[in-house]
């Protein structure tokens, strides 16, 4: 989450004054600082029924003033482009923020909120016994409330060959193909899938971080294992953009690299993947 504080200082000057009379006089400029009160606001998103959860929010307050604060309600709000579209009221009590010589430190878990859209900000305000304290606005990056769902590259059943083999997955077609070697099959293979899940019309893009994936049998490494490369998505240049619902698939294929005589077993690995929203 994005801090702001706001510390304003007269800072300490010497103003050294020589007299004809042949004596100094210095004066120094006592250092103040302005009240304040630090906000800070932190929270995790999941998707839920059709909207957004915040949960595990968690209000932190630090007083660098001399005087104890009691809160009673606090306020959130949601903005988008500039608008208040959401907000949730939280009944509090009387919690006191003690002065900064009494520590001075305070946090206020605050019980789940649903918002129905991503928010671009969001406010805190409080009422409490002094009309000075203030309030914060949160600029967030909408990303946070998308999301991804995965399902697995999966490379099907098929019966060791005889020879150095390679089996090639379209992501557009969802077809294989053998580019060399001879495999048989007994199950078709499946792209990867991935669901992204947002603000409809973002713009996205995917990158596959991994070159070459390493799959071992029963999942264990150092095992009997085969390589995976050449990943590729059905996406033009790894770009696209989300439908009206902000929901978008995005498949990815790749090759895999089977050895003469392979080890028969079930093979499992990894591969990353980035998705980065405009």
């Amino acid at each position: 989450m994005n801090r702001k504080r706001l510390l304003i200082k007269i800072f300490s000057r010497s103003i050294l004054i020589l007299f004809l009379l042949g004596f100094l006089l210095l004066f120094n400029y006592a250092e103040v600082e302005a009240v304040t009160i630090f906000i800070d606001l932190d929270f995790d998103v999941t998707p839920y029924n059709g909207g957004y959860l915040l949960e595990n929010i968690l209000l932190t307050l630090e007083n660098n003033t001399a005087d104890d604060r009691h809160i009673y309600t606090v306020y959130l709000y949601c903005y988008c482009d500039g608008s208040e579209v959401e907000s949730k009221t939280y009944d509090v009590g009387d919690l006191i923020l003690t002065s900064k010589q009494e520590n001075g430190y305070l946090e206020i878990p605050l019980d789940d909120w649903y918002v129905s859209n991503p928010c671009d900000q969001i406010g805190v305000d409080f009422e409490t016994d002094d009309e000075s304290f203030p309030g914060e606005i949160f600029d967030l990056e909408k990303s946070i409330f998308y999301t991804v769902d995965s399902e697995p590259l999966d490379f099907g059943s098929f019966f060791s060959p005889n020879s150095d083999s390679t089996i090639s997955l379209n992501p557009i077609t969802n077809n294989y193909t053998v580019t060399s070697g001879a495999v048989t099959y007994v199950i078709a293979p499946q792209s990867a899938v991935l669901t992204i899940e947002g603000e409809g019309g973002t713009e996205f893009s995917i990158n596959i971080d991994t070159t070459t994936a390493t799959i071992y049998k029963g999942g264990v490494v150092g095992a009997a294992e085969m390589t995976v490369d050449n990943f590729v998505t059905n996406l033009t240049n790894n770009a696209g953009t989300t439908d009206n619902n902000g929901t978008t698939e995005v498949k990815i294929g790749a090759d895999l690299n089977v050895n003469a005589g392979q080890v028969i077993g079930d093979y499992s690995g990894f591969f990353d993947v980035t998705v980065s929203y405009e």
